[in-house]
């Protein structure tokens, strides 16, 4: 997967992949080189199965104060970064 300035240029496709536990996206970005902020981008896409994505979370995004939520529909993984600060609840 190739991130450019917030856009996806090239999307990884998943095939019939299951995921057991937490797994993490790692855009190898640091401090000096940020991944933009950005709202509800296709970052993937699957065949089959949607995948459960609950447990996933971006790593190396070059800014602490985000956290990444991901919606997995219509063939598409989506990707919102938004701001860690206040309070996060996670309802399952």
């Amino acid at each position: 997967m190739l991130v450019n300035e917030g856009f996806v240029e090239k999307r990884l496709t998943l095939t019939d992949c299951t995921f057991d536990g937490r797994a993490f996206v790692d855009f190898g970005r640091t401090e000096e080189n940020p991944l933009p902020r950005f709202a509800n981008k296709a970052i993937m896409q699957y065949t089959g199965s949607a995948p459960d994505v609950s447990n996933w979370k971006v790593a190396n995004i070059g800014d602490a104060r985000w956290c990444g939520l991901f919606t997995a529909a219509d063939s598409e993984i989506r990707l919102s970064l938004v701001s860690q600060s206040g309070t996060l609840v996670g309802v399952r």
